[in-house]
C-alpha cells in the first residue's frame, strides 16, 4: 500500500516538474513575442536598433547615447513634468525673423561643427545662415526669456548663453540621439524657420522625463512652430532621414541663475 502510494505521489511529483517547466516556458516565449511587438525598434543598423515608428522604449533609446548623456537623464535638475511643450511664436517676432534668414541665406556656408549630424557626404552637410545678433534675433531672445521663465516657474533669471543657426538640414540628413551641453544648454527652444520640398514630415524623437517610450515631434510653419524643451535631460534626436531638399531650425539656450555650480557637482 505505502509502495502505492510512494509511487502515485512521484508519478503527480514529476507531472508538477513537467507542468511547471513547460509554464515558464511558454511565458518566456509570450514574452519575448510581447517584446517584439512592443519594441519594434530592434535590428541592427549603426546602433544595433532601426526604427518602427510605433515604439520606441525608453533603454533603446538611451542605448543610442554616450554615458556622459545619459548620466545628464539620470542626475541633473528637472523644472518640469515632461520636459517639453510645443506652442506657436507670435507672428510679429517671427515674421521678422524668418525675413532677416531669407536675406542672408545666400550667404550661409556649411556648418564645420556638426557632430551630432549625420549626413552621407560633404555636399550634404548641413548649412549654417547666422542671425544671432541681429534686431529679430534679440526680440525673439527676450521673449523666449520671459515665456520660458514662465513655463519652468522658475523665480531666478535666465541667462542666455547662445543662439545657434539657423541650421539648414540637407535631403537624407538623421540627428543621433543626445543631450545637450550641461554646463550651458538647460532650457531652449527650437524655432522652424523654413522647409524646402518638403514631402514628408521630419519627426523630432524625444524622451519625456520618466517616461517608458519616446515621443514623436512635428515642428510646423504654421502653428506649432516652436519647441520648449530641457535640453540637458531630455534625450532628442532624428531617426528617419530627411525626405526635403531643407529643413531650417534656429536654437536658443539658457541657463538658471547659478546652475553651473550644482551641475558640475553632480555631474562628477
Amino acid at each position: 500500500m505505502k509502495g502505492r502510494t510512494c509511487a502515485i505521489l512521484c508519478s503527480l511529483f514529476v507531472g508538477f516538474v513537467f507542468v511547471a517547466v513547460f509554464f515558464v516556458f511558454s511565458c518566456r516565449s509570450c514574452q519575448r513575442k510581447r517584446s517584439a511587438r512592443r519594441l519594434a525598434w530592434k535590428g541592427p543598423e549603426d546602433a544595433g536598433l532601426v526604427l518602427d515608428q510605433t515604439y520606441i522604449s525608453r533603454c533603446a533609446f538611451l542605448g543610442l547615447m554616450s554615458e556622459t548623456h545619459r548620466k545628464q537623464v539620470e542626475v541633473l535638475p528637472r523644472y518640469t513634468e515632461f520636459g517639453y511643450l510645443l506652442l506657436k511664436i507670435p507672428p510679429e517676432i517671427k515674421g521678422p525673423l524668418v525675413r532677416e534668414y531669407f536675406s542672408k541665406r545666400s550667404s550661409s556656408s556649411h556648418e564645420t561643427d556638426a557632430a551630432m549630424v549625420e549626413f552621407s557626404s560633404e555636399d550634404s552637410r548641413p548649412r549654417m545662415t547666422w542671425i544671432t545678433g541681429s534686431s529679430s534675433e534679440l526680440i525673439l531672445r527676450a521673449w523666449l526669456k520671459e515665456a520660458l521663465s514662465k513655463w519652468i516657474g522658475d523665480a531666478s533669471e535666465l541667462e542666455h548663453t547662445s543662439t545657434y543657426g539657423v541650421r539648414s538640414y540637407l535631403r537624407g540628413s538623421k540627428l543621433t540621439p543626445h543631450t545637450d551641453r550641461y554646463m550651458t544648454h538647460v532650457i531652449s527652444a527650437i524655432i522652424q524657420i523654413d522647409r524646402v520640398n518638403m514631402k514628408e514630415d521630419w519627426p523630432l524623437h524625444v524622451l519625456p522625463h520618466r517616461s517608458p517610450q519616446v515621443s514623436s515631434i512635428s515642428l510646423s510653419e504654421g502653428e506649432n512652430d516652436c519647441l520648449f524643451y530641457e535640453s540637458c535631460t531630455v534625450p532628442h534626436g532624428r531617426l528617419t532621414p530627411l525626405d526635403a531638399d531643407e529643413y531650417s531650425n534656429l536654437f536658443v539656450h539658457f541657463m538658471p541663475r547659478d546652475w553651473k555650480d550644482e551641475a558640475h557637482k553632480l555631474m562628477k
